[in-house]
């Protein structure tokens, strides 16, 4: 699964990945914001149209794609990080990815102050927003969704959110190294596993080396 990145654009890329023989699912990412930086801070700068087109560019991928290189090839919709997409955006692209029966994948509950930005926004944890939108499905992977209401550094006591991604059926993608560099714990695995969670394994740093992970 290459996470919307897709070096050299999806065309090329999927070329390359189709005459290596490779099985993989892609899609290029879409965002309605990118990241900056102010000062000493991440800041936010929005543009809705652009995710619009960037989700239409994606649709018009998987249309184009799923199943290619003797289906080898399948297409998912990759929005990209959660504080990155309006909720307009996120429920637009889960619309399609079930009308085209294709995975998804998000970035989400994946640090500290998404967290709490999100409970300060929408008075809902990461979890909980996409859940109250009707996100979370089966066959949509999560990245990281380490930040949950009963983390020890948010100080949020309040739902269930490792319930309600239990109930939902979407897997967890948990990416050990990138966590352990920046010194933060997942709170753990088996918590999560004792919950009913699928969880998966990515690398989403260098080295990408998932018998390291």
């Amino acid at each position: 699964l290459d996470i919307g990145t897709m070096p050299g654009g999806p065309e090329a890329f999927t070329k390359v990945a189709g005459e290596l023989g490779v099985r993989a699912y892609l899609g290029p990412a879409f965002r309605s914001a990118e990241y900056v930086f102010d000062g000493d801070r991440i800041a936010w700068v929005w543009d809705e149209a652009r995710g619009k087109a960037g989700l239409e560019r994606a649709v018009a991928y998987v249309k184009q794609y799923d199943g290619a290189y003797n289906g080898r090839i399948r297409a998912m919709l990759y929005p990209g990080q959660l504080d990155t997409c309006t909720v307009d955006l996120l429920r637009e692209a889960r619309r399609w990815a079930d009308e085209l029966n294709v995975p998804m994948q998000l970035h989400a509950a994946m640090n500290l102050r998404e967290f709490h930005q999100i409970v300060e926004r929408r008075g809902k944890t990461p979890i909980e927003l996409l859940h109250a939108i009707g996100f979370l499905k089966p066959r949509t992977g999560l990245g990281h969704c380490v930040f949950h209401n009963a983390h020890s550094w948010c100080h949020y006591p309040y739902g269930d959110d490792l319930k309600r991604l239990a109930d939902s059926g979407v897997s967890v993608a948990h990416a050990p190294y990138k966590y352990a560099k920046m010194g933060i714990a997942f709170e753990s695995f088996e918590r999560y596993r004792a919950a009913g969670v699928n969880l998966a394994l990515g690398t989403d740093t260098y080295p990408q080396d998932l018998v390291s992970e």
